[in-house]
């Protein structure tokens, strides 16, 4: 294949800059727009040259990740992804492309710009955002508790952005599926499974042998909750097992963001 010059958007991190590497060390020529800064975004081997960075907006995102009411959020949303929507827009007119990656909920403005050349990608990792409020609407009843869902504004954002888009891309069958029964044509649609880098997640021989020792020895077993911590991700259940394991055979950790719907069940845990 002929190396192509491609633009990929994200406004986190995600796994658009593991796409970015990867198409990197491939040898395409992929500029990267993001809100982190360039040092970072060296880290993860990504050459500061091929990166683009709206520093100011990824500070307001983290201001604004800050405890509010769950019916404050759309206005903050709205604001913040049409800011980074509109600074692609802007970033991307004045080259030409091969290929554009937006993530979803942040393309729309990209993809009415006429004056973007190249096959125009939305990327939805996860379902097609209807079936996503829906289960987890699902989950809210089940736990009887209130959860953050897709707001309005948001499953219609996703869904224009989902007709302008040329391709959506996904990474699973079960993803695939929500979008065509949801009425997305098969063959608009792209899957690009998720691979990973076993190495990343190999511990040394030394290690193997200390977590051993200290299993074989009785010690409480150490669990580690990395990510968002919310009801989304599963923390109900989470509580529940612990609710039914004996409290001195293990200890948890919770090292991500705890997300308001899941504050309660974080401190029982």
């Amino acid at each position: 294949m002929e190396p192509m010059k491609v633009a990929i958007a994200a406004h986190g991190r995600f796994l658009a800059f593991d796409y970015a590497r990867e198409l990197i060390r491939q040898g395409h020529d992929v500029t990267l727009l993001t809100n982190y800064p360039r040092s970072y975004v060296e880290r993860w081997g990504i050459p500061r040259t091929s990166a683009r960075t709206l520093l100011a907006h990824g500070v307001a995102s983290r201001l604004a990740q800050r405890p509010t009411p769950l019916s404050e959020r759309p206005r903050v949303e709205a604001s913040l992804h049409q800011w980074f929507g509109r600074w692609v827009s802007r970033t991307l007119t004045s080259t030409s492309w091969d290929v554009v990656i937006c993530l979803s909920s942040i393309g729309e403005e990209t993809y009415r710009n006429r004056t973007i050349s190249g096959l125009k990608v939305c990327a939805r990792f996860s379902t097609h955002i209807r079936t996503q409020a829906r289960l987890l609407e699902e989950e809210q009843a089940r736990v009887g508790r209130a959860i953050e869902l897709p707001s309005r504004w948001m499953i219609d954002r996703e869904e224009r952005e989902y007709a302008l888009a040329d391709r959506i891309l996904v990474p699973s069958t079960f993803a695939l599926e929500t979008f065509v029964a949801e009425g997305i044509a098969r063959e608009r649609i792209f899957m690009v499974p998720f691979g990973v880098d076993p190495g990343t997640f190999r511990p040394s021989i030394e290690l193997v042998d200390e977590r051993c020792r200290r299993i074989l020895s009785g010690a409480p077993l150490a669990i580690a909750c990395i990510g968002t911590i919310s009801l989304r991700k599963g923390m109900w259940d989470f509580l529940e097992i612990c609710r039914q394991l004996p409290r001195d055979r293990f200890q948890v950790t919770l090292t991500g963001p705890i997300n308001q719907d899941a504050e309660q069940v974080a401190e029982a845990i």
